[in-house]
């Protein structure tokens, strides 16, 4: 009996720590990027806290921040990590993340926003809105960060 118990107790300390393993090695490269786009926001730009990070992935990997200055001015920086470039915008020269979810809302009742995301899409700052339709299909949609146009919409993925 006491051989069944160690083995089982064995097998789930082996499923865990596995488990772990795994957690920790696919949110390592997170966690790195994130580190390494606030050593450029810190460095680089007038941003002194953070207040969200996005990433985007559609024809470049881009990673993205909003924060605040010292006088509490909003920002936005996109870094393209394959070019090393970076585009910093205030808040005022586009749409802010609570002006495009309005918008979709509007333009798209009875989605169910998910996810929203800044990002860097056929060379513009991009927002995009990953939502569920009503038939629990994925879809999104991207905004032009600067004018708040639809640029994408795919539906019943």
């Amino acid at each position: 009996m006491k051989k069944i118990i160690a083995i089982c107790v064995g097998f789930f300390v082996f499923i865990t720590v596995g488990v772990a393993l795994i957690y920790i090695s696919a949110t390592h490269i997170n966690r790195i990027e994130r580190t390494q786009v606030a050593d450029i926001v810190y460095e680089k730009t007038p941003i002194k806290t953070i207040d969200d990070y996005y990433q985007l992935s559609r024809d470049v990997k881009s990673l993205a921040v909003s924060g605040k200055d010292d006088k509490q001015e909003n920002y936005y920086m996109i870094y393209l990590p394959d070019e090393k470039a970076a585009h910093l915008y205030k808040n005022d020269e586009g749409k802010s993340k609570e002006e495009i979810t309005n918008t979709f809302r509007a333009n798209h009742p009875n989605r169910i926003i998910e996810k929203v995301n800044l990002g860097w899409y056929h060379d513009q700052p991009t927002w995009e809105i990953t939502f569920k339709n009503n038939d629990n299909l994925w879809g999104y949609v991207l905004y032009s960060f600067n004018d708040g146009g639809e640029v994408s919409y795919i539906d019943n993925i």
